[in-house]
Order: structure tokens, then sequence, then C-alpha cells
């Protein structure tokens, strides 16, 4: 029988790559809304308050 072969590491390149996952996301959707507010943008009539 033939044994396995070990498992490969990634390599460090593939390790420090920028991934744009779902927390990101609402991060970068969050501070957009902020600076908009901050700006005029969106003003209290636009809030469903």
């Amino acid at each position: 029988m033939s044994q396995p072969e070990p498992a490969q590491a990634p390599p460090a390149e593939a390790a420090r790559r920028f991934a744009l996952t779902e927390d990101w996301v609402a991060t970068i959707v969050g501070l957009a809304l902020v600076v908009l507010a901050a700006l005029g943008v969106i003003t209290k009539g636009m809030l469903p308050l």
C-alpha cells in the first residue's frame, strides 16, 4: 500500500492576499454612510425614524 502524501502548506503569497469578506463589506458600507451623513448628503428627513 502506498502512503498518502502530506498536505502541502499554502504559499505565503496566498496567505497575505486580502479577501473582501462580508465583515469588510459591512465596515466599508458603514463608513460610507457615516461620511455621507457628515457631508450632509443624508439628512434627517431621509431617515425613517
